[in-house]
This record gives structure tokens, C-alpha cells and sequence, in this order.
């Protein structure tokens, strides 16, 4: 189905559509976050978060035709996030 279709009926609440949206780049997302992150449950974690921020937050979306470029930007901050409290983690043990 077109992409700004299930966009414009996952913005109304429909989850289908939403799903269907999403299992359309599951997997591409989950090797870009498990590429920065080099963890898989980390990849999966971030992945997760990213799909729930997303469906709460499919009415900010502007464009119908760009929810894949949003979801990896949703994911790419969300890896940023994670490297900064890993960061942040391994200078508390050093300070130990």
C-alpha cells in the first residue's frame, strides 16, 4: 500500500496502518541502531522506544512521504542518547 495512505490513516489512529508502516523499515532500523550501538539488545531497545515515540507522536509528522526519514531520525537520536549515557556510565567507574 502507498506509504502517505498509511500515513494519513495511521495520523487518524489507525494502528494497522501504523504497523504496516512500520514493518516496512523494522529491519533496516534495527541494523542501523545495531551498527551505531554495537549491542543487539541495546539495538533492540532503542528500536522499541523509537516505534513507541513514533505512534504517540504520528501527528507531528509534516510530510506523508517522509515517515521513514522520520523514523531513522527518531532512532539516530535515540542511539545518541544511549552513547552519551554509556559515556556518562564508564567516566562514574572511573571515577570509582
Amino acid at each position: 500500500m502507498d506509504e502517505r495512505l498509511l500515513v494519513k490513516r495511521a495520523k487518524r489512529g489507525d494502528t494497522a496502518a501504523f504497523a504496516e508502516l512500520y514493518g516496512t523499515i523494522y529491519k533496516r532500523l534495527y541494523r542501523f541502531a545495531l551498527y551505531t550501538l554495537g549491542n543487539t539488545q541495546d539495538a533492540e531497545d532503542v528500536v522499541s522506544a523509537a516505534v513507541m515515540e513514533a505512534f504517540e507522536n504520528i501527528g507531528k509528522l509534516r510530510k506523508k512521504d517522509a515517515f521513514s526519514a522520520w523514523m531513522y531520525r527518531i532512532v539516530a537520536n535515540m542511539c545518541k542518547q544511549k552513547m552519551r549515557e554509556f559515556e556518562h556510565k564508564r567516566k562514574m567507574e572511573e571515577r570509582a
